[in-house]
């Protein structure tokens, strides 16, 4: 079974609507620009971050045009210096490859070490877009829903104002 597969069934099984659009590989969100995707629900963008020391995990939702200052940020998390996590980290915490990142990696963070963070703006939105751990399709779900599978699968959960 696939990554795309294996969330899909699983929301399947939780009884949460949701649609999928296929697409080509979308690495980052200038790759989205003129897709037709941001029309469709209100997209997420997601950073990995670490702290300074590579001891903390972030994964940080938000809208895929909010701009991110990394300062606030840090602040808000309370934490150290912030940087995007490497692949090797990706694949170690989420399970996924860079353009593939998504709150649904948590499924593959089987110590829910990654604190998650997701943007208030997101959680108001009619549906919420984000990759299947697989950056060739994106499922549209209520923010309620997404919350629900994070909270379901034990990840330390925030919502945020940035």
């Amino acid at each position: 079974m696939t990554e795309k597969e294996k969330v899909c069934s699983l929301l399947d099984a939780f009884g949460i609507s949701w649609e999928r659009a296929d697409h080509p590989p979308m690495h980052s969100v200038t790759d989205m620009l003129g897709s037709g995707l941001t029309e469709r629900g209100c997209v997420a963008r997601n950073l990995f971050l670490r702290d300074a020391k590579g001891r903390s995990h972030y994964l940080v939702v938000v809208k895929w045009d909010k701009a991110v200052d990394m300062r606030h940020l840090r602040g808000l998390l309370n934490s150290t210096r912030l940087s995007f996590a490497s692949e090797a980290r990706m694949m170690r915490y989420l399970g996924v490859h860079p353009g593939s990142v998504s709150p649904f990696g948590i499924l593959n963070d089987a110590s829910c070490a990654v604190r998650v963070y997701i943007d208030r703006e997101l959680t108001l939105a009619p549906a919420i877009g984000v990759h299947p751990n697989d950056n060739t399709s994106t499922l549209y779900l209520a923010p309620e829903a997404l919350l629900r599978v994070i909270r379901e699968h034990g990840n330390p959960l925030e919502i945020i104002d940035l």
